[in-house]
């Protein structure tokens, strides 16, 4: 009874945020941004704890500034995964363009027969990445890497926004990762989330001066099936909005570090690019110990992002 409420509740809240007037939503973002950002005293010192290392010569007011856009920022994403499975086609469409780079990647790889691997970074509309089989007709089949909600009910709920226009949502874990490699065997997409903590089975890799826990995964496909490695992520431009862009990302499997070059990808990102880096989860405890194995030594190239 409990999970055919709360299945209930969460259709008729993705339904009421689909239709609300965008002015309305962003009123709502701001006023739920603030339980982050004033109400939780862990997950505020995670998020300045964060900012202050990877910008240590901002200003206090500077960073409070951006951690206050990030908090929103966050909500928007999540309120966006509510409302994906009643959203428009049309409306769809016009909000999430995909750049002619992007574009000419993708195209070019399925006409190639060429397996891809999508390193999607956590920034918001990361979501949007679901909705290529949908601006890029042709895209090959895809399979993509979540990690579960708790939540069974809310977890069913983004799965079926997710699934909406054919990608296939694979959860982590022994039983989605081997399915994984079914899609790049036969020539099609895997795609994942490559930024957050992997714990005592990731391997240390540097991220702005700081070791962090990464997840193997991407460097065991690429050495395994040699895709055509493509770091995807939207770029904001307003609520509810993004351009859908990629790049290849330029390393040999075979001798370098995939997660290694991809993190010093991103950390340019976040240092250089001042529309993407409120995007980013802040909020996210990416520099948590790690027990694991001893990490290895960062590349020269690592070492100079």
């Amino acid at each position: 009874m409990v999970l055919v409420v709360t299945k209930l509740l969460l259709g008729w809240a993705g339904r009421l945020l689909a239709w609300t007037p965008v002015p309305l939503l962003r009123l709502l973002a701001s006023a739920l941004a603030w339980f982050p950002y004033r109400l939780l005293p862990s997950r505020r010192r995670v998020l300045f704890d964060n900012l202050a290392l990877a910008f240590p010569d901002l200003s206090v007011k500077d960073r409070s500034r951006l951690a206050a856009v990030n908090c929103r920022r966050t909500i928007e994403l999540g309120l966006f995964a509510l409302a994906l499975p009643y959203l428009s086609e049309k409306r769809l469409r016009r909000s999430f363009p995909v750049t002619d780079e992007a574009r000419d990647i993708l195209v070019e790889a399925t006409q190639a027969n060429r397996p891809m691997l999508w390193l999607v970074p956590h920034f918001c509309h990361a979501e949007a990445l679901v909705l290529l089989p949908l601006l890029v007709p042709g895209t090959k089949a895809v399979g993509v890497i979540f990690r579960p909600l708790e939540n069974e009910s809310l977890n069913e709920h983004v799965r079926r926004g997710r699934a909406r226009f054919g990608i296939h949502p694979l959860s982590r874990g022994a039983g989605g990762i081997w399915k994984a490699t079914r899609f790049l065997r036969a020539g099609h997409v895997c795609g994942m989330l490559f930024d957050q903590y992997a714990g005592r089975v990731g391997t240390g890799m540097p991220f702005f001066g700081r070791e962090c826990s990464c997840t193997t995964l991407p460097d065991i496909l690429a050495k395994r099936f040699r895709p055509l490695i493509v770091m995807l992520y939207p770029r904001r431009t307003g609520f509810w909005q993004s351009t859908i862009e990629g790049e290849v990302l330029d390393v040999d499997p075979a001798n370098e570090y995939v997660c290694g070059h991809a993190h010093a990808w991103l950390e340019r990102k976040l240092r250089e690019d001042e529309i993407l880096r409120p995007s980013w989860l802040w909020l996210h405890r990416r520099w948590r110990k790690r027990t694991g194995k001893p990490k290895r030594k960062a590349s020269r190239d690592e070492e100079a992002t």
